[in-house]
């Protein structure tokens, strides 16, 4: 399948009648998460000087104010007590993972599959269940970035009526007091950084940049291609990101366009009342794992997996023309700062 300039979001066809669609978008080494300074796409900076400081204001706090005063309606019987143990347990859980030493791609999946597990029995419909375990994955790996670019998304001039999805989660997020006024991170629920003591050696060759943070990276472009369904935009803070921030790599903007994809294709199961949600840990293995991961490698995936590993390596095998250029501008501008470095040695 390949990507054309003017396509939007080609269907995968996964189980149920269900509907997935797709198009694609970007990032460093260094990548430091939820504390110091962010390695992400800052979307402002379409808008912005290409130096910019900016950290959550106080008429955003103002804001998230007003939207903690209730719980909304469509939590069923999930309460924030609830959620906010949710996100502990999840923490926990990623650090027992860092230190069994599991690679990157498969701590994912376990994270995922435990996202979901936290909600079951709960009196939740599917669809809240799913944007649950989104926010709460964005929590844990993100941090505070998944915060401060969603609101940057959310204030760029052309985006004129944003996706639903993002009142949705910045609701919910301030029922549970969220961003925390405190700015302790860690007690909001955030792993830390560096979980993949495999320098992603279970990726995908094509997103894998070799450092201990894929996952910080990748998801980021899933969680915000799930909210936002901008794929333009995402596609291209991902460029400004690589060619301005340290850590410049085509295989972080290949990652940028699997995420955004994956979390497009989890909003569509979502959107589509039936979203699969036990095989969600099976599709993000899919998705960023070798070969499609270890289910895919030896014949055992389902059909779900199966579909999105086919999805996702068509499209990196098949790269439009405006994907490839975009990479090589990319790899330009890392070979140059190479460069620039050797002579900076030198002196």
């Amino acid at each position: 399948m390949q990507i054309r300039p003017n396509q939007s979001r080609p269907a995968l066809p996964l189980s149920a009648g269900s509907k997935m669609n797709t198009e694609l978008s970007p990032e460093q080494k260094g990548k430091s998460g939820a504390s110091g300074t962010s390695p992400l796409p800052d979307f402002r900076a379409f808008t912005a000087p290409a130096v910019s400081t900016r950290v959550v204001t106080p008429s955003l706090d103002l804001k998230l104010d007003a939207l903690q005063a209730t719980v909304p309606a469509d939590w069923g019987n999930v309460s924030v007590a609830d959620r906010k143990a949710a996100s502990q347990k999840l923490q926990t859980l990623a650090r027992d993972l860092q230190a069994q030493k599991l690679p990157g791609v498969e701590i994912w999946g376990k994270l995922t599959e435990a996202a979901i597990d936290n909600y079951q029995g709960k009196q939740l419909n599917p669809q809240r269940q799913a944007d649950f375990a989104m926010q709460d994955l964005a929590v844990n790996v993100i941090g505070k970035d998944a915060f401060k670019h969603l609101e940057d998304y959310k204030n760029l001039p052309w985006v004129r009526t944003p996706d639903p999805m993002v009142k949705t989660f910045q609701q919910d997020w301030a029922a549970m007091g969220l961003p925390p006024k405190d700015g302790d991170w860690d007690a909001a629920g955030w792993a830390g950084k560096g979980l993949d003591t495999h320098f992603g050696d279970d990726f995908r060759p094509e997103i894998n940049d070799k450092t201990d943070n894929q996952i910080f990276h990748t998801l980021f472009y899933q969680f915000m291609g799930y909210v936002t369904q901008s794929p333009v935009t995402i596609r291209g803070g991902s460029i400004v990101h690589e060619l301005r921030d340290e850590g410049t790599s085509s295989e972080d903007h290949n990652a940028a366009y699997v995420g955004m994809t994956t979390g497009m294709a989890m909003r569509d199961l979502r959107d589509s009342g039936s979203p699969d949600l036990k095989n969600w840990d099976n599709i993000t293995l899919a998705a960023y794992g070798k070969n499609g991961g270890p289910e895919v490698r030896s014949g055992q995936a389902n059909a779900p997996a199966r579909d999105m590993h086919q999805l996702i390596s068509n499209k990196l095998k098949n790269q439009g023309l405006i994907w490839k250029s975009e990479n090589l501008l990319i790899d330009g501008a890392k070979w140059l700062q190479g460069v620039d470095q050797k002579i900076r040695s030198w002196f």
